[in-house]
Parts: C-alpha cells; sequence; structure tokens
C-alpha cells in the first residue's frame, strides 16, 4: 500500500490509496494494513487544512480501517480541518452505511464533488 497525494489549491489535499505496484490494482484497508496507513497517512496530509480521502481502490475496510479513519477525521478536527471521503466502492459503502459513517462524514461521488463541498 501506498499513499499518493495530490493538492487542490492552498488548502485542500486529496490523498488516494493505491496498491503498492501497478500490478495490485486494489487494496484492503483492515487489520494487517492500517498500522502502514496510519504510519503514511500523517505525512500525506502534511499541513493541509481540507484532506479528500480517495478510496476508489480500496475493495475492503474492516472495523481496524473504519477506526484509522475515524483517527484521521478526530485529528484533522482537532486541529481546526475537515476530511471528506470520495469514490467509494459499493462493498465498502455497504459496511459505512451500517456503521452510519455518512452520518460523520461527508462521502462524495468523486473527488471534484468531494472539493465542491468544500467549497473550492
Amino acid at each position: 500500500m501506498k499513499l499518493i497525494s495530490q493538492d487542490f489549491g492552498p488548502r485542500i489535499r486529496s490523498v488516494a490509496i493505491a496498491g503498492s505496484d501497478a500490478a495490485d490494482v486494489t487494496v484492503r484497508l483492515d487489520l494487517s494494513t492500517v498500522p502502514m496507513f496510519k504510519q503514511q497517512i500523517s505525512a500525506a496530509i502534511g499541513e493541509a487544512e481540507s484532506v479528500i480521502l480517495d478510496l476508489s481502490n480500496v475493495a475492503f475496510v474492516d472495523s481496524s480501517g473504519l477506526g484509522a479513519i475515524l483517527s484521521c477525521v478526530r485529528d484533522l478536527t482537532a486541529s481546526g480541518g475537515d476530511l471528506k471521503i470520495c469514490s467509494v466502492q459499493q462493498r465498502v459503502m455497504v459496511m459505512f452505511d451500517l456503521v452510519r459513517l455518512p452520518k460523520i462524514i461527508g462521502i462524495h461521488k468523486d473527488v471534484d464533488a468531494a472539493i465542491s463541498a468544500f467549497g473550492g
């Protein structure tokens, strides 16, 4: 797993979760990958105030992955920032709906929709 970040203006950064190589196109955010995710996410976010977490390559999220995402939300909101999620695969969205994550975090169709939700 690797995280790829891209800036959209001075305050919005998109962070996409990708496979470790070109052949690895789907990613699981689970107990085995969460430590790596947590290690990389702080650097990927940097000083951005508004972060978009692009989950287009994430095929599975378990409770530890969900906890890691919520930890990012907590850290960002504590520093006055915000996190939005985009490009969620249907299987992952079922898990998010089950725990009512859309009530806590804005979930959008794609990066452009998430940028618009930030007012950008």
